[in-house]
C-alpha cells in the first residue's frame, strides 16, 4: 500500500486491509481471518500512522480507527466463515440428495431382500463409514435379520433365535432410537423404523462413527 499514499488518504487504505480479511476468510476459515484483521491493524499503525515505522500513536483519534478497524475485521471474518459453512452444507445436502436418488433407483430394481440389504449396507458404508443391519417382518409376522451370515453385524444375536429388545421397542413405538454403540468405541447406534403405508415393516440398525454423524447425515439416514 506504500505506492498509494501519494493518491489515497491513509484512512481510506483501511478498506484494502478489510478486503484482505474477506479474502482470507473465504479461502481459509475464521481463525486465519481474525489474525489477518489483527495484523492489518498493526500494519496500518506501523506504516501509515505518524510517526511511521513505529507503533507509537501521535494522534489518539487513531485509537478509535484501530478499534473500529479491528471490530469490522472480526465481524467480516465471522460472516464470511458462516457463509462458507452454509455453502459447504448446501453442497453436502445436494450430494446427499443425489446419492439418495441413486439408492432409491437401485432399490427399485432389487429382486430379493438380500439385494436390498446389500444396497443399504453399501450406502451406509460409503456415505457414513458405518455398518447396517436390516431387521424385517416376514409375511408371517416373524422378525428376522437379513444379514444373518454377516461378520459385521451391528447388533449381537445368534442367527434367528435372539431378537434384541431394542428392535422390539422401536417396532412398538415407531420412533428413531439413538444411543452410544456399546460394542464399538466412538460410534453411535441408530435404530430407524421402516414404515410402509399400511404398517411397520421392520427396523434399520446403523452404527456410525460419532465424528461423522451430524444433522445432515441424520436427515439422510431418516430419509
Amino acid at each position: 500500500t506504500q505506492p498509494l499514499l501519494a493518491w489515497v488518504d491513509p484512512s481510506n487504505l483501511v478498506m484494502l486491509y478489510l478486503l484482505l480479511v474477506v479474502g482470507i476468510a473465504l479461502r481459509y476459515s475464521r481463525g486465519p481471518a481474525a489474525w489477518c484483521a489483527l495484523l492489518g491493524v498493526l500494519s496500518f499503525d506501523y506504516f501509515h500512522v505518524p510517526p511511521r515505522l513505529s507503533f507509537a500513536v501521535g494522534d489518539v483519534q487513531y485509537l478509535l480507527t484501530f478499534a473500529v478497524m479491528l471490530l469490522v475485521g472480526l465481524l467480516l471474518a465471522e460472516l464470511m466463515a458462516r457463509l462458507r459453512r452454509q455453502a459447504d452444507v448446501a453442497a453436502t445436502g445436494e450430494r446427499a440428495a443425489q446419492r439418495q436418488y441413486e439408492l432409491a433407483r437401485a432399490l427399485a430394481g432389487a429382486i430379493d431382500m438380500s439385494q436390498v440389504h446389500a444396497l443399504l449396507e453399501q450406502f451406509v458404508s460409503e456415505e457414513l463409514g458405518g455398518l447396517a443391519d436390516l431387521w424385517w417382518l416376514s409375511s408371517r409376522e416373524q422378525l428376522r435379520r437379513l444379514n444373518v451370515s454377516s461378520e459385521a453385524a451391528v447388533l449381537p444375536g445368534a442367527g434367528l433365535c435372539l431378537i434384541p429388545a431394542l428392535i422390539e421397542t422401536v417396532l412398538r413405538d415407531g420412533r428413531l432410537h439413538e444411543q452410544d454403540d456399546l460394542l464399538r468405541s466412538g460410534h453411535r447406534l441408530l435404530l430407524l423404523p421402516l414404515d410402509a403405508p399400511m404398517r411397520r415393516r421392520g427396523v434399520l440398525a446403523v452404527s456410525v462413527p460419532e465424528a461423522r454423524l451430524g444433522a445432515t447425515l441424520r436427515r439422510v439416514l431418516t430419509a
